[in-house]
């Protein structure tokens, strides 16, 4: 679990008081790296009971500004009470300030570089996933969970499985594209789902949220972090991916893929091994053209002897070093 408990850890330790994401305040955090056992103790977060916000009535119907909203489950956002859209809108742009944040600060895009991991993903196969027919006889199984008992067709069930199929053709590619260029590589929450999150209404009834569970806080392709914060999200909210880009006010989107995907399967691992954490107009690159790795990203060193930390004084772990 070195890569999922001990960023938690760090985070809580050294960034969590400078977040432009609200998160509980840290009183202790400390991991073992011989057992791997860690303690993290923060501040207590009021959310309110079922009785006060009972589940299915919307949080401002009965709470006043600024009350903590009570505790969400993922899957279930019927129970929530008003449209489950808008709370995963407000998450997308909390995930656009954590982005953001490690691209323009430099002393955050130092900590981030050089304590917390960036995975080096091997290429993809072209394999489906050997629980493809576990999926489908789930479907059949239990079709009173679904709302649309079309899904148990056997002609959509083979419609969806030639269409997974042809996509995990391109699995190698898609993902050479995701780690080809600085711009579409940062660090944020890895797992910004609804049940990870705090909620409350300001002044003017607008939504707003803070973090918990900073797990697994690692850098990945932008849309890869979208993606692990909305995939418990209902269906019908669906709608919300047409506003997810402008959600993160990227100021460079993308360009949209060709078909088919201009790039050869990748042949071995990704070449990508860090990311940003300076100004983006400071940040080292060199290509690679080799057909394998695309974009191979510098590491940006941090500057010798000790930092001053930005936290004006203040006692943050910062400033002890942490672990």
């Amino acid at each position: 679990m070195l890569d999922q408990d001990r960023p938690e850890v760090y985070f809580a330790q050294r960034l969590a008081h400078l977040s432009p994401v609200p998160a509980p305040k840290t009183y202790f955090a400390d991991y073992s790296s011989a057992s791997t056992n860690f303690l993290i103790i923060t501040e207590r977060i009021e959310f309110a009971s079922e009785e006060v916000h009972p589940p299915g009535t919307a949080g401002s119907a009965v709470l006043a500004p600024f009350a903590i909203e009570r505790v969400y489950d993922k899957f279930m956002d019927h129970l929530i009470g008003s449209d489950p859209a808008e709370y995963y809108q407000a998450a997308a742009h909390a995930c656009g300030r954590l982005v953001g944040w490690y691209k323009t600060d430099a002393f955050v895009g130092g900590e981030l570089n050089e304590r917390f991991p960036f995975p080096l993903r091997t290429a993809p196969d072209g394999t489906p996933s050997p629980m493809l027919p576990m999926l489908a006889k789930f479907a059949v199984t239990c079709r009173c969970l679904f709302a649309d008992e079309s899904v148990c067709d056997k002609g959509y069930q083979a419609q969806l499985a030639e269409e997974i199929t042809d996509i995990c053709a391109h699995r190698g590619s898609i993902c050479k594209y995701l780690h080809s260029n600085a711009d579409y590589i940062a660090y944020s929450h890895a797992n910004a789902n609804i049940d990870n999150a705090y909620w409350w209404r300001d002044d003017a009834g607008k939504l707003q949220c803070g973090f918990i569970d900073f797990g697994g806080y690692s850098a990945a392709p932008v849309t890869t972090l979208l993606a692990t914060g909305i995939f418990s999200a209902e269906p019908e909210v669906g709608h919300f991916l047409s506003c997810a880009p402008s959600a993160l006010n990227h100021p460079s989107p993308a360009p949209p893929l060709a078909t088919p995907f201009p790039f050869p399967p990748l042949a071995g691992p990704i070449g990508v091994s860090q990311a940003g954490g300076r100004n983006l107009s400071s940040i080292h690159r060199r290509l690679r053209g080799d057909g394998r790795a695309g974009v191979q990203l510098e590491r940006i060193p941090l500057a010798n002897g000790p930092r001053a930390c930005p936290c004006d004084g203040r006692q943050c772990w910062s400033c002890t070093d942490g672990v």
